[in-house]
Parts: structure tokens; C-alpha cells; sequence
């Protein structure tokens, strides 16, 4: 913008100065209502990106977000999302928000074997014991621990089932198998019927 100057002295002579003036932006536009660094456990909704933002001369700046993801564990990660505010004079300001997604929760069992007695001639039962797991995979193993009982046949074995997440998180379970013999043995033969004479020595097979 040019503004003329007219200098008039007292015997009529003017003179004319133009001046210049220029009206420039340098100032960055204000973010406002960035959101605060959050930490969520995974399976928990990402909130969506708000901002808003206000500048001196653009009664429209524009905002974006570019958000960085950085994996963890399983489907855990931190994202950090920068959000940046650009005036029609280029302009910019930024700042950022620190969304931090952990896995805190142990696996659960979807079912566990019942306890069970059995004969001594079965064959021990091995039954999985299914886990589910809201961040990732899970994966199971048992281990067996056996104690003798009171006949040689006869013990129990306490099966001890585990869970762990990716992100080492674990939970267990147990089920106990008794091994018992309750089954009277049976002969496989009976000597037959027999009729002696009273000197005769008694058979014994």
C-alpha cells in the first residue's frame, strides 16, 4: 500500500512524498487443544484426532496430522501424532500428542479339563485347555506332576496348564488325573471238579 504525503507552505508550494507500506505475516498460527499424552490398554478404542487453531490474518488456517507408529509386543505401540497448523502465508506451528497402547492383561482360559479318576489300565486323557487373548496370540503348554499312592498301581498326577501372551503376560490352571485299581484280579482258569478216595492226597492244582 503507498500513502501520499502533500507538504504545503505558506506561500501555496506543495510537494508530494509517497510512502510505502507493507502489510506482511510472520506470525505462526496457535494450536489449540492439542490432546494430552494418554496411555491405553490395548483392546481400548484410539481416540481420534482434535485440534483447533486460530492465527492473527488467516480466518481459515489448516491443520493436518501425521501420526508415527512405532510396534511393541504383540499389538501394543506408541504412536506419536504431530499435528501441524499452516497459514495462507505458510506459516506453521506445531505439536504433538503421545498415544501409548500396553498390554497389562493376562490371557484367560476359555476352558479347563475337569478333574478325572481312572483306572489304572486307561490311558491318561490329555485335553487342551484353550486360552483366548485380546492383544495377540497365546499360546499354552502343562506340565506334569506325579504322586504315588498308597498301591503301585495306583498315583495322581496334578497337570499344570500355562498361558502366555506375547508380551510374556501369563496366566494357569490345573487338573488333577487319580489313577486308581479298583478291579479285583480274575482267574484265567479253576481246576475242575474232582472226586477222590479219602486216602487219596488232595490235590492242590
Amino acid at each position: 500500500m503507498t500513502t501520499n504525503w502533500t507538504v504545503t507552505d505558506n506561500c501555496g508550494n506543495t510537494n508530494v512524498g509517497p510512502q510505502v507500506i507493507t502489510v506482511q505475516d510472520t506470525q505462526a498460527p496457535t494450536l489449540i487443544g492439542v490432546p494430552a499424552d494418554v496411555t491405553l490398554e490395548c483392546g481400548m478404542d484410539i481416540p481420534d484426532p482434535s485440534s483447533t487453531v486460530s492465527d492473527n490474518c488467516d480466518t481459515d488456517p489448516v491443520v493436518t496430522v501425521n501420526p508415527v507408529i512405532t510396534p511393541g509386543c504383540g499389538n501394543t505401540f506408541v504412536m506419536v501424532r504431530t499435528y501441524t497448523a499452516t497459514d495462507a502465508c505458510d506459516n506453521t506451528s506445531s505439536d504433538t500428542q503421545t498415544i501409548t497402547v500396553v498390554d497389562n492383561t493376562d490371557p484367560s482360559f476359555l476352558s479347563v479339563p475337569a478333574d478325572v479318576t481312572i483306572e489304572c489300565d486307561q490311558d491318561v486323557p490329555i485335553e487342551n485347555a484353550p486360552a483366548t487373548y485380546i492383544c495377540g496370540s497365546v499360546s499354552v503348554t502343562f506340565i506334569d506332576v506325579e504322586t504315588t499312592g498308597d498301591c503301585p498301581n495306583e498315583y495322581s498326577i496334578l497337570r499344570t496348564f500355562t498361558a502366555v501372551d506375547e508380551c510374556e503376560n501369563s496366566a494357569t490352571a490345573t487338573q488333577t488325573i487319580t489313577i486308581e485299581d479298583t478291579t479285583p484280579p480274575s482267574f484265567m482258569s479253576v481246576p475242575a471238579e474232582v472226586t477222590i478216595d479219602c486216602t487219596d492226597v488232595i490235590p492242590t492244582t
